[in-house]
C-alpha cells in the first residue's frame, strides 16, 4: 500500500511539474498561452444578466506575473516544489526495493 502511494504521489508531482512549468514559460514569454482566462459566469440564461456580469468580471492576464519572490513567480516556485516532491517520492520508491538477505 505505501507503495501504490508513493506512485500516486510521484505522479501527481510530476504533472503538477509540467502545468506549472508551462504556465512559468507563458508568464516568462517562451511560448503563448491559452486563448482566454475562465470565469464562472452562471446567470440563468438572461441576456441582460450576462452582460452586467461580463462587464463586472476584473480581467485577469495569464501571461503577466501576479507574485513573485526572489525572481519567481507562483507558477515557477509551484514547478520547482513539485519536482523536489516528484524526486523525494521517486528516491523513496527506489530505497523501498531493498531485498531481505
Amino acid at each position: 500500500m505505501p507503495r501504490l502511494v508513493l506512485t500516486g504521489i510521484a505522479i501527481t508531482a510530476a504533472v503538477s511539474v509540467v502545468l506549472a512549468a508551462y504556465h512559468a514559460g507563458v508568464e516568462w514569454g517562451f511560448w503563448a498561452g491559452p486563448g482566454g482566462c475562465t470565469a464562472n459566469l452562471d446567470t440563468g440564461g438572461d441576456l441582460a444578466s450576462l452582460t452586467d456580469s461580463l462587464l463586472a468580471t476584473p480581467i485577469v492576464r495569464c501571461d503577466e506575473v501576479a507574485w513573485s519572490f526572489l525572481g519567481l513567480s507562483m507558477a515557477g516556485w509551484n514547478s520547482l516544489f513539485s519536482l523536489d516532491i516528484c524526486l523525494i517520492a521517486l528516491i523513496s520508491l527506489t530505497q523501498g526495493k531493498k531485498v531481505a538477505s
